[in-house]
């Protein structure tokens, strides 16, 4: 009988010593950036990567696109039209659309639109999209519901208080363009169909 305990006993123990013989880690390697290696500001608010590989950092000195080598900062400048009230970003990036015309459109969990030309330049520019933007840059509701980016360069978002289509302008700039949607103002588009011909 007491043989039986101390067989049932060492084999629980055995089974514990095992289980944590073969615990196993993942190989990762953790590489720490800083204002140093180019980041704008240590303080990161929101990280998101994007289809295209590039990592996205909202910090308290503008925003960073990361190509795995360099930072490229994108930041608002005093007279700029890109409606970002300062640098110190402290909203949260939910999603990222790229589109053509090497531009990239972030998405905020509740804060607007972003539409940021990707490409490398002296002053990358930040267009914001949101209530109280002037005119051509003013969205209905700061919570996205969808962005999708239409055939003919036209940019459609819906959010909980109706839809808005932007058009590509001479400027490269895109703006708002008028839809006749009476009956659906105020309604929450929460999602969009594309087809071949269609959204």
């Amino acid at each position: 009988m007491v043989g039986r305990y101390i067989l049932r006993f060492c084999s629980v123990v055995l089974l514990l010593v095992l289980t944590v013989a073969m615990h196993g880690q993942i190989k990762c390697k953790i590489e720490h950036y800083s204002t140093e290696d180019g980041l704008s500001h240590n303080a990161v608010t929101s990280i998101i990567k994007s289809s295209d590989g590039f990592m996205w950092f909202g910090t308290w000195d503008g925003i960073n696109r990361f190509d795995g080598h360099n930072f490229v900062t994108y930041k608002s400048h005093p007279g700029d039209s890109s409606g970002l009230k300062s640098n110190r970003i402290d909203i949260i990036f939910d999603r990222i659309i790229p589109t053509s015309g090497e531009k990239v459109w972030l998405t905020t969990t509740n804060q607007g639109v972003f539409c940021v030309k990707s490409r490398a330049a002296a002053s990358p520019g930040i267009t914001r999209y949101s209530p109280g933007m002037p005119g051509g840059f003013q969205l209905r509701a700061d919570v996205i519901k969808f962005l999708c980016a239409g055939e003919t360069n036209n940019i459609w978002i819906g959010t909980e208080k109706g839809l808005l289509g932007l058009s590509l302008n001479e400027a490269e700039v895109y703006k708002k363009k008028y839809i006749n949607l009476n009956n659906f103002y105020n309604q929450d588009f929460t999602c969009v169909i594309k087809d071949n011909e269609h959204i």
